[in-house]
C-alpha cells in the first residue's frame, strides 16, 4: 500500500515540475521535451510538463533514450537533429488523436479516437469499420436521441428501420452520452440530437407488416398537453383514458362502470365520471334542467328505476332503492 508520505512526495514533484516547466507546452500525454543543450528534460504527465532532475556534472540527456549519458561519449546524440520535441509540435494528429514521437525522434504515431482512423486520424470511420476492431464500442446516434450504436450487438437479420449494430431505448427513455446507456428522459441532455416525445416516433413502435395494429391505437400522443388524465387520443367516445406527463404518454386504462347508475364512465374534467354526470354536449347523457322547475323527473334514457332531480338549474341523477321504480305522476320511487 502506498504511504501518505509517498503520495505527498509524488504530488510535490509533479507540482514543482509543472511550475518549473511553465514555459514548456505539452502537445500529447507521451511527449518528452529536451532543451537545446540537452541539459534540461521535461516529461509530459497528464498533459502537464514535469521537469526531471538534472544530470550529474559531465552528463547530459540522450535525445533518443531520455537518460543521462556522458557528454562526448558514443551515446551523446545531443548534436543530432531534434526529434522528440519537434515531431508532435503543432499536433499533427487530427480529430482529437494523441501524438507519440518515435524513439529516434524523426517521426510520430497517432493514437486515434474510436471514430477516426488513418495515419493522422484524418479519416472518419463508419460504424462497421469501428466495430471490426472495437467490439466494446458504444455511442449515441448522431441525429436521434433515443437511438445508439452498440458493437456487441450483431444482427443475423437487421430489423426493419434499423441498421447493423443500431439499438433503441425503450420509450420514453433516451440515450445518454454521459453514461452511455438508456436513462429516463429527465436525466438526458440531447444537445443537437432530435428528442421525440411521442412513442410513435420511436422506430420500435412502427409497424413492420400490414397486419400490425397502428401505433396510434397503442400509444396516443400527449404532445401539447399539460400533465393530467385525458380521454384516449384515438379511442374516442369510449371509456378509455390516457395519462400524460411532460407531453409524453405514460399509460392508458378503462374507466369503471358506474356501480350505482350502471352506465359507462368516461373522462370528464380530468377524472372518470358516470355518463349521467357528463353534459350531453361533452359526450354524456346528463339531463338538462334549464327551464325546468325544481323537482324530480323521469329518466330520459328509459330506465324505470332511475330519475333526476332539478334544483336551481343543477342536475342530480339517482336510482330508486332495489325493488322500486319511479312513479312519474307522483314523482317519487314506489314499490313495483
Amino acid at each position: 500500500m502506498v504511504s501518505q508520505t509517498s503520495v505527498v512526495v509524488l504530488l510535490f514533484v509533479v507540482l514543482v515540475g509543472a511550475v518549473a516547466g511553465e514555459n514548456v507546452v505539452c502537445t500529447s500525454n507521451f511527449e518528452r521535451i529536451l532543451s537545446d543543450d540537452c541539459k534540461t528534460l521535461h516529461r509530459c504527465v497528464w498533459g502537464k510538463p514535469v521537469k526531471m532532475p538534472d544530470c550529474s556534472p559531465g552528463l547530459i540527456f540522450s535525445r533518443q533514450y531520455g537518460v543521462c549519458v556522458y557528454q562526448g561519449s558514443e551515446f551523446d546524440d545531443c548534436g543530432s537533429k531534434k526529434g522528440t520535441e519537434d515531431a508532435c509540435v503543432g499536433n499533427p494528429c487530427k480529430n482529437g488523436g494523441g501524438c507519440k514521437p518515435t524513439d529516434d525522434g524523426k517521426s510520430f504515431t497517432c493514437s486515434c479516437t474510436a471514430e477516426y482512423g488513418g495515419a493522422s486520424c484524418e479519416k472518419a470511420l463508419t460504424i462497421e469499420e469501428i466495430c471490426r476492431s472495437r467490439s466494446y464500442y458504444r455511442a449515441a446516434h448522431p441525429q436521434y436521441c433515443q437511438l445508439y450504436y452498440d458493437c456487441s450487438t450483431k444482427y443475423t437479420r437487421v430489423p426493419t428501420y434499423f441498421e447493423q449494430h443500431m439499438r433503441e431505448c425503450r420509450y420514453p427513455q433516451l440515450f445518454s452520452e454521459k453514461t452511455l446507456q438508456c436513462e429516463n428522459y429527465t436525466e438526458v441532455d440531447c444537445g443537437n440530437r432530435t428528442e421525440y416525445k411521442s412513442a410513435c416516433n420511436y422506430l420500435s413502435s412502427r409497424c413492420g407488416s400490414s397486419h400490425c395494429l397502428p401505433c396510434s391505437l397503442r400509444h396516443p400522443s400527449c404532445e401539447g398537453k399539460e400533465d393530467g388524465v385525458y380521454q384516449h387520443g384515438y379511442k374516442t367516445e369510449s371509456p378509455w383514458f390516457m395519462v400524460c406527463k411532460d407531453e409524453r404518454f405514460v399509460s392508458d386504462g378503462l374507466c369503471p362502470v358506474d356501480p350505482i347508475l350502471r352506465v359507462e364512465s368516461r373522462i370528464y374534467k380530468g377524472e372518470c365520471n358516470s355518463l349521467y354526470h357528463i353534459p350531453k354536449d361533452q359526450g354524456g347523457i346528463m339531463p338538462d334542467c334549464s327551464g325546468l322547475q325544481d323537482g324530480n323527473y323521469k329518466d330520459e334514457q328509459g330506465n324505470s328505476d332511475v330519475y333526476y332531480t332539478c334544483n336551481r338549474g343543477e342536475t342530480l341523477v339517482s336510482r330508486c332503492p332495489a325493488g322500486h321504480v319511479f312513479d312519474e305522476s307522483e314523482r317519487v320511487c314506489r314499490e313495483e
